[in-house]
């Protein structure tokens, strides 16, 4: 009976049932006994971790890590692959809310040797998002995705995931009508899918309308991810749409009470520990002390947002929350600031291989007046 539930439980944190797979490792521990071996115990704690940490839990995430570790380290010893999977699935997810996307590239290629088709196939929807998110150019993600684009075993789900964050790597790299068709068809087919494709679909899909401007469509798709991620309980991906949505409110520069709202919503569910989450609401904190005339606590706001966001290697978020901050120098004619920080944001999107991104900043350090 156990390993049923195991099973079950596995089956709802895939689909976003959170609550309902908490319920079902709590069943599988009231079974446990003394004769329970190590390894079993020790993937329960980790994957309960995981589950409290996307319940937005305050889940310290080398806790998680810690844990995911000392289950892998078993299942190694014990030639369990199985079991290895598992925690190395949590580990990835550790490193992701820290922002270590590199950290994460390492355990998933460990997944795709030893896990089973399922397994290697959630394992290379992770490779493309560590792609888009990571340190690694735009043309090594798209490179990779046209090897794996037609690997047989793709489902409506894998291949749905992917589509969106091919297309946000499209987009990246200046080439939009693509990454817009591609963006289209996977949002159509994830209202089909479970509440966390949706959430992951619409995460890559956003990407698109950004890229070239259109900050009305970025926040409509951000708007479905955040309703249906909330109401499964996936609340660490509904958080951190909710940063990046008073971000763009913000961005568009006449909904400073709407932004205010969203953050009160973002800092209900948002872990501490969750990197991009946290970056993005002392971004928009930041922002909205500039504007009302607070330039102390704009300037304490940007210090914990830079020194949040570059705990981590997601260079596309650092450049963006650079970005959005080189307001806050503006606001008080610090033009060294400001230039400052929009040179790091180029450099970061030049890096990064984010054309657009690149283009219109460069545009406006060309703007600034010495």
């Amino acid at each position: 009976r156990r390993d049923l539930l195991w099973r079950l439980a596995q089956l709802q944190q895939d689909q976003g049932h959170v609550t309902e797979a908490e319920l079902c490792l709590e069943q599988v521990a009231e079974l446990m006994d003394d004769a329970t071996p190590d390894l079993e115990r020790s993937i329960w704690t980790a994957q309960m971790l995981n589950l409290r940490s996307e319940a937005a839990e305050d889940i310290d995430p080398a806790e998680l890590q810690s844990a995911a570790e000392e289950a892998a380290r078993l299942a190694r010893r014990h030639h369990d692959h199985e079991r290895l999977t598992q925690a190395l699935h949590a580990g990835v997810i550790a490193t992701a809310m820290r922002g270590r996307w590199g950290d994460a590239a390492q355990m998933l290629r460990e997944i795709q040797q030893v896990g089973s088709p399922h397994d290697r196939r959630e394992a290379r929807i992770w490779v493309v998002l560590a792609y888009v998110w990571g340190p690694a150019p735009v043309e090594e993600g798209l490179a990779y995705i046209a090897t794996v684009r037609d690997q047989p075993g793709q489902t409506l789900r894998s291949s749905a995931i992917t589509k969106a964050y091919e297309a946000a790597l499209l987009a990246a790299a200046g080439r939009i009508e693509p990454a817009l068709d591609l963006a289209r068809e996977s949002m159509y087919t994830a209202r089909d899918l479970d509440p966390v494709a949706l959430g992951m679909i619409a995460q890559g899909a956003v990407v698109v309308p950004l890229a070239r401007g259109d900050l009305e469509e970025a926040l409509r798709i951000l708007t479905e991810g955040i309703e249906v991620t909330r109401e499964c309980g996936d609340l660490s991906h509904a958080s951190t749409m909710l940063g990046w949505k008073a971000a763009l409110l913000l961005e568009q520069g006449y909904h400073d009470d709407q932004a205010r709202q969203v953050l009160e919503e973002a800092a209900a569910v948002t872990s501490p520990y969750d990197n991009a989450s946290v970056g993005l609401v002392q971004t928009c904190q930041a922002v909205l002390a500039a504007r009302n005339g607070d330039p102390l606590e704009a300037e304490a706001w940007v210090s914990k947002a830079l020194t949040t966001i570059d705990a981590g290697d997601a260079i596309s978020d650092q450049a963006d929350i650079r970005r959005w901050l080189s307001e806050v120098p503006q606001l008080r004619g610090d033009i060294a600031q400001q230039r400052r920080l929009l040179v790091e944001a180029r450099d970061l999107y030049q890096a990064k291989g984010h054309l657009p991104h690149l283009a219109e900043t460069e545009q406006r350090l060309s703007q600034i007046i010495s």
